[in-house]
């Protein structure tokens, strides 16, 4: 395998005229991806960009921690060195090998790539799971559902246009959603009409490993009309009898309906703060860091910059949904990182900047301690 990949990149490599004239290929691995680029930024944000989609896709997947033989191959193309018409092209080839390649130009917008990603992630999948024709058989909706998941993740402010659009205008008839096989170019609509019917599984079925199963169902090609009719409407003595339209009707009018809350909750926002300090991939590729504060040693490390600056953009990204208890440490974070990144910068300035983070995250724990203990005595 190792040998295998090693000439896949080899070829990729022979493709780059820049590579001849003398830049590096810049490579970086994870469980799930092998990310070739020509610069460290773009390959460290598309790195990190990919752990985000893998886990949300995760969360819905009945087989977890998988570790599939070969990764998927994603190349970051400049114009000069694309062969193949519009953004992406994505490809499997013997083995279950897929590859993905972009055109990696600022007209590549998030979302794109987040589907992008999503797709290639859930195409090995398939393949891994369910043998090498499963791609062509695979339902759009999941596909379409999981990276609007990944997105709003990271945009959530991106829910309101999307509520508002989709309130004007009617459903897509529930078993079209269900049956229609996946192929490229198809319109928004389907898309926020998947991300609705994914949450109204969610909401319609309190069991997340039946709500997994009918993902699979439909990652493997099968039908999953049936599985939806007995879980999410299952029988109830009370209720009047429903038919999966109407079920389907009914979830998505609530949906569209709710006034969400865009600020996530205290102990997510910790959470995922204290994740954008930790740098295990770093170190299982080599790098020393013990913690936080051996960062201005690392600094020029250009693999770490890229690293820095990659974490520094989806703290700019996340900052609209981050619960207004931490928002000072995450901004803090960023400054930390902004300070960093500055080639200029002075150690006094970044021990300020090191001191002000700990300073606000430190207070937003305590913030965060004290409001949960007085909502434990009103109860």
């Amino acid at each position: 395998m190792i040998r295998l990949l090693c000439i896949f990149i080899g070829g990729l490599l022979a493709c780059l005229p820049g590579t001849v004239s003398g830049s590096a290929l810049v490579t970086q691995e994870s469980t799930s991806f092998e990310i070739v680029g020509v610069d460290n930024r773009s390959v460290a944000y598309v790195s990190e960009l990919a752990e985000i989609v893998v886990t949300q896709c995760n969360r819905y997947l009945g087989h977890r921690d998988v570790y599939f033989p070969q990764r998927v191959l994603i190349a970051l193309r400049p114009k000069e060195n694309v062969n193949f018409e519009g953004k992406y092209q994505l490809s499997v080839r013997d083995q279950g090998f897929v590859r993905l390649d972009f055109h990696w130009s600022q007209e590549l917008s998030l979302e794109e790539t987040c589907f992008a990603i999503t797709q290639a992630y859930l195409t090995r999948y398939a393949i891994y799971q369910y043998g090498p024709d499963a791609p062509s058989k695979m339902r759009a909706w999941p596909i379409h559902a999981l990276t609007l998941e990944a997105y709003l993740h990271l945009r959530p402010a991106h829910l309101i246009g999307v509520l508002q659009t989709s309130s004007e205008r009617g459903a897509i008839d529930i078993r079209s959603l269900l049956e229609t096989k996946f192929k490229q170019g198809m319109s928004s609509d389907f898309s926020e009409e998947s991300y609705f019917l994914l949450s109204a599984l969610r909401q319609s079925i309190s069991n997340r490993k039946t709500v997994q199963s009918v993902v699979e169902r439909s990652l493997a090609g099968y039908s999953a009309i049936e599985a939806i009719e007995q879980s999410a409407m299952g029988p109830d003595p009370i209720a009047e009898p429903m038919t999966l339209d109407s079920w389907w009707q009914s979830q998505r009018d609530a949906i569209v309906s709710i006034d969400y809350d865009l600020f996530e909750r205290m102990s997510d926002s910790r959470k995922w703060i204290v994740s954008m300090t930790q740098f295990d991939a770093y170190r299982e590729e080599g790098g020393e860091l013990k913690n936080i504060g051996d960062i201005w040693a690392l600094r020029e490390d250009p693999a770490f910059r890229a690293v820095i600056q990659a974490r520094y953009e989806l703290i700019k990204l996340r900052m609209e949904i981050v619960n207004p208890a931490y928002f000072n440490a995450a901004r803090s974070l960023g400054a930390l990182y902004e300070t960093a990144l500055d080639e200029s910068t002075a150690s006094h300035r970044f021990m300020h900047a090191l001191v002000n983070y700990l300073g606000d995250l430190e207070d937003a724990k305590q913030l965060e301690m004290t409001t949960m203990s007085l909502l434990e005595d009103l109860k």
